[in-house]
């Protein structure tokens, strides 16, 4: 599964996300982990059937969006 991260993780940062992710999917899963700051911060999974945001980036994103609607 692709991770992009905002920023690079240590060895036990990835292991633990690895071992939640598979706790929660039940089953076990590989990672495959980039970097990419343009994010700020958190992380986004690409999920074969769903990407999952949760990074500062998608927050900015969403209260941009808000505000246009409002204008």
């Amino acid at each position: 599964m692709p991770v992009r991260a905002a920023q690079a993780l240590s060895p036990e940062e990835a292991g633990l996300l690895k071992s939640r992710l598979a706790e929660v999917l039940g089953r076990e899963i590989e990672i495959a982990l980039t970097t990419d700051p343009s994010l700020i911060a958190g992380l986004e999974l690409d999920a074969p059937h769903a990407v999952v945001r949760n990074h500062f980036r998608a927050d900015l994103d969403r209260i941009r969006q808000e505000l246009l609607r409002h204008d």
